[in-house]
């Protein structure tokens, strides 16, 4: 764990959660039911992932976290089925702006070889796809935060007001900024 200043100069701590929603048993029966109502697939994810989250009720302000990012990608199916990564940005000078996550705690049972442990989890708020990310990636995106105001309202607000911002980045404001594996200058 490390300390740095954020983007708007407040102290955040950095770590490494495990990455994903950590589902019981009752969870996935609820998740599946929920899902298995919906037509299309990408309604089928997002009622998943909502039954998921609000089965927890991690939408609170103390599990709300942000993760600072200057491009993102998803993978676009190329000739004979190559998985190859789009990255997107707001521009092509890579601005940062923030994906909105949920942090809890967690004990449940992974791996039966494992048995029950306690872990931090960690997991991006999805919503539907916007324009530029659609066709690469038609089930949903992560929320982008790219305001001081929505990320205080993402940290501070109470659940109903921080949820609005649960909205795909309204069209043009991202772009594809490169295609292909990432190789950083640095």
């Amino acid at each position: 764990m490390t300390d740095e200043n954020d983007k708007f100069g407040r102290r955040s701590d950095t770590y490494e959660p495990r990455v994903g929603i950590v589902c019981t048993a009752e969870e996935r029966s609820i998740c599946f039911r929920r899902a298995s109502s919906a037509s299309n697939p990408a309604d089928r994810h997002q009622n998943c992932v909502r039954a998921n989250i609000a089965s927890r009720n991690t939408l609170g302000p103390t599990n709300r976290r942000v993760v600072p990012f200057t491009s993102f990608s998803e993978y676009e199916t190329g000739p004979g089925g190559k998985k190859v990564p789009v990255w997107f940005a707001l521009g092509e000078d890579r601005p940062l702006a923030c994906f909105a996550g949920i942090w809890t705690n967690w004990t449940s049972v992974r791996k039966a070889t494992e048995g029950e442990f306690t872990c931090d989890i960690f997991a991006f708020l999805p919503t539907e796809a916007n324009a530029e990310v659609a066709p690469i990636h038609p089930k949903a995106m992560p929320v982008i935060l790219t305001e001081e105001n929505e990320v205080d309202v993402w940290l501070n607000a109470p659940t109903p007001v921080a949820k609005e911002l649960q909205r795909p980045l309204p069209g043009g404001m991202l772009r594809i900024v490169t295609k292909g594996e990432r190789a950083d200058k640095d």
